[in-house]
């Protein structure tokens, strides 16, 4: 719930709030695997078909390792699906490479089943009664990173910049619309953006794993893949792209536009039109903002490059010393005094008695009481002062005992919550949030313990998901305005 007059969209209000149970679950390398799988496989095909989905979860489930095959055993959610499919699935009559193939394809689709119910896949029926798999349109920016993430795929600068430029300068409304035209730059510009985090982060990254405790040859061959992925991209933005070449003239004409008022507004009923939620002020105040972010971002590119600079000098620095440190057997010089003395035991008597005199500092004739290292004393266990006894009075400590008394009446405990909710459900199989009377700050406490304890494994009611088409509920109080998901409540089936 949220005091605020205007909710921000959150992640879960697109998403499943179960999205990312698979990828949480003991056996998460398997899905994962799965899940990259068929979305390759849909790109391939374009129309993914029941039967492609479920060969390719069996190939993936045979190629995993077996400690990950017996992760996949102990799913409860996948097991409990795989024995209900068994359950109606298969004969009695058939042989065993039969059974265990069979065993294998029900198997394949209780993980199917499991990446529907948490939103990952949806199945569609076909006019000739087949089964098809498509993606909800919120998993593919999931699977973009993902798979730039496995792929260690590194932002590539070289012509972004000038793809700016070039849209910017070469603008024609009569065949890209200005609202399309500041989306794609402004997309760009934050693909530049985080692609420079990204090379200042990975330096970071490289660099830790510099100075953990490896050999020469370690820090060496470290050095070499650091050079392959990250020097590459950066030589290419402060070359090819030469930022200082392009920069001054797409700020020049980004201002343009922030000055001129009624090209903002144009765009900005173009925005409505596309997105009809939007109000007219808002519309021109998300265009204003765009563009601001726009010019900000190019503003501050030579910033950006210098910190990045730095790290990399950092990072070069630190590899020359830590090369020498190594390749010196790691040794101050105070321990390569000590590693020369040790040698200098191996050496015959007569030699080192040459070398005497250069270690001779001063002599030692005589042992006295201070020469020898004193044995350790047994430390006295910590005794605290003790605390006076209490003064309190009678009247205090019934003061006490009436407050704990009367926070733990006010508790929001399950029994309160469910006599609460109870008389909403005696003539009704259901109720949902905009239903009961969210008039005091009582009532959305017990909202709050409704949603929590709906997962109380003794718990009479189940929580379910806000209605479509009445999504919110909001409430005008006292403290201001309330608004929070219409959740739907209804009670569990006795047994």
């Amino acid at each position: 719930m949220s005091h605020l007059t205007e909710l921000s969209p959150n992640l879960f209000d697109f998403i499943p709030t179960r999205f990312f149970q698979p990828l949480a679950a003991p056996s998460q390398r398997i899905y994962a695997t799965t899940l990259m799988h068929l979305y390759r496989l849909a790109q391939i095909e374009f129309v993914l078909s029941e039967e492609s989905a479920v060969n390719g979860v069996i190939s993936v489930v045979a190629e995993a390792a077996q400690a990950e095959q017996e992760l996949l055993t102990q799913d409860a959610v996948v097991q409990s699906e795989l024995r209900l499919l068994e359950k109606f699935s298969l004969p009695n009559d058939l042989s065993e490479l039969e059974e265990t193939y069979q065993r294998q394809r029900l198997q394949a689709r209780a993980i199917l089943r499991y990446l529907i119910a948490t939103g990952w896949l949806v199945t569609e029926q076909q006019p000739n009664g087949a089964y098809h798999y498509t993606f909800p349109s919120y998993t593919f920016s999931f699977f973009r990173t993902f798979q730039e993430i496995t792929e260690r795929r590194a932002t590539e600068f070289e012509g972004m910049i000038y793809g700016i430029y070039a849209m910017l300068k070469e603008a024609d409304e009569a065949q890209v619309s200005p609202y399309a035209l500041i989306q794609q730059v402004h997309s760009q510009t934050q693909q530049i953006i985080d692609g420079l985090k990204q090379l200042h982060d990975n330096i970071k990254g490289y660099l830790e794993q510099l100075i953990s405790d490896v050999d020469a040859n370690e820090i060496l061959r470290h050095f070499s893949t650091y050079q392959g992925l990250i020097t590459p991209a950066y030589h290419r933005l402060k070359t090819a792209d030469h930022v200082a070449r392009y920069r001054h003239e797409i700020q020049q004409k980004v201002s343009a536009y922030l000055r001129d008022t009624q090209w903002v507004q144009r765009v900005g009923q173009e925005l409505q039109r596309r997105q009809p939620q939007f109000s007219t002020e808002e519309a021109e105040q998300t265009i204003r903002q765009q563009l601001t972010y726009i010019e900000a971002q190019f503003g501050e590119l030579d910033d950006f490059i210098k910190k990045i600079d730095d790290r990399h000098r950092l990072y070069a620095d630190n590899l020359v010393s830590q090369v020498k440190y190594r390749l010196q057997g790691r040794q101050d010089n105070k321990g390569k005094l000590v590693s020369l003395l040790e040698s200098l035991k191996e050496c015959p008597r007569r030699s080192v008695e040459m070398l005497t005199p250069l270690f001779s500092m001063f002599d030692v004739a005589y042992l006295d009481q201070n020469s020898m290292r004193r044995p350790a004393k047994e430390q006295k266990a910590y005794q605290p002062i003790a605390l006076p006894p209490s003064q309190m009075e009678t009247a205090d400590w019934e003061a006490i005992q009436e407050k704990l008394e009367r926070d733990i009446k006010n508790m929001i405990t399950p029994e309160r919550v469910w006599a609460y909710l109870s008389p909403h459900l005696e003539n009704q199989p259901r109720v949902e949030s905009s239903q009961l009377p969210l008039e005091t700050m009582e009532d959305w406490l017990m909202l709050i313990g409704l949603r929590v304890y709906a997962d109380v494994a003794d718990s009479p009611y189940r929580c379910l998901e806000p209605p479509t088409d009445h999504f919110w509920v909001e409430r005008q109080t006292d403290l201001g305005i309330f608004q929070c998901h219409n959740l739907q409540f209804e009670r569990r089936p006795h047994g």
